[in-house]
């Protein structure tokens, strides 16, 4: 698998990156046989994805034993990169408290992911409010002076918030939603992101899991979703059936993103994965496809859906 530069931060990482929230919380669409791995399936994934090539490896504090695993599994291997969060305390804490709740959690982090120091740092769910917080910035680049993180960056959910952080100078990172459904930051914010030299890390290329089979499973109280996911087949030409090779596909070959997230829980989801990345999409396919975005937050929005 071939290396992509991840924006300014001088980190080389495959085209796909491999995120862990499935390894240690449930997680996507509930489906009859959904199950998060016991410790050795989850390490034996994390180590054969390694060895396919992926070397940008996306985690969280939050994310029950994922950090934990993904040491145990890689932490002594250098080549991967290893990002990961911190998540703010509430609104209005004083800049000394904020700074030492940051400071513990990266600490908790190195522990857990067995490294001296976290090559990415992300706020997780960043809002605008977040960003005038008094002692946020100072907190970051303390933290990169000491050596302990390397690039920082943020995950957000909309696009005011995804401009407002390509516009901060510690900004090296933006990780965002994107997929067939869900392209609002195409234009604007891969643009910007571009223009400053922040990367893009895309997350949710199959919806959490709305793009895949697992759409069978959802529920009728989400008809609009469920409209969109059959809008989407329907464009499906007879030799481009399975519509979750098409969806990642149309992510990974976008060539504004730096890397895809992807969050297979089995080594059989990861060998699809693999394959379905292979391959880019005929251009034309790839317009009509666009053209099936939809602005309905009650569609892209995964916190607007009545499952967990």
């Amino acid at each position: 698998m071939h290396s992509r530069l991840l924006g300014r931060t001088g980190l080389a990482v495959s085209p796909l990156a491999l995120g862990t929230v499935s390894l240690g919380v449930p997680y996507g669409i509930p489906t009859p046989d959904a199950k998060t791995p016991g410790r050795n399936d989850a390490i034996e994934l994390l180590r054969a994805a390694r060895v396919a090539g992926i070397t940008l490896y996306d985690t969280a504090p939050n994310y029950g034993t994922a950090e934990v695993l993904l040491g145990e599994a890689l932490g002594d291997d250098l080549g991967c990169v290893f990002a990961t969060k911190v998540s703010l305390p509430p609104l209005g804490t004083a800049a000394a408290e904020l700074t030492a709740t940051i400071n513990a959690s990266v600490e908790r982090s190195r522990i857990a992911l067995r490294r001296d120091r976290v090559d990415l740092l992300q706020i997780h769910n960043l809002s605008l409010a977040d960003l005038a917080r008094p002692g946020l910035v100072d907190a970051l680049q303390g933290l990169r002076e000491r050596g302990l993180v390397g690039a920082l960056g943020a995950s957000v959910y909309t696009e005011d918030e995804a401009l407002a952080a390509v516009a901060c100078d510690w900004c090296d990172v933006l990780q965002v939603p994107y997929n067939l459904l869900d392209q609002r930051m195409r234009t604007q914010v891969f643009a910007a992101a571009c223009a400053a030299g922040v990367a893009v890390l895309t997350r949710s290329a199959y919806l959490k899991g709305a793009l895949t089979g697992k759409s069978a499973w959802l529920p009728p109280t989400m008809p609009a979703l469920r409209a969109a996911v059959a809008k989407l087949e329907a464009q499906l030409p007879p030799e481009h059936t399975e519509l979750a090779a098409i969806a990642l596909r149309y992510c990974v070959h976008d060539s504004a993103i730096g890397s895809v997230l992807v969050g297979p829980a089995s080594l059989e989801e990861l060998e699809k994965t693999l394959a379905y990345a292979a391959d880019d999409l005929p251009v034309e396919l790839r317009a009509r496809l666009a053209a099936c975005a939809s602005g309905n937050p009650e569609v892209t929005d995964p916190r607007r859906w009545p499952i967990p």
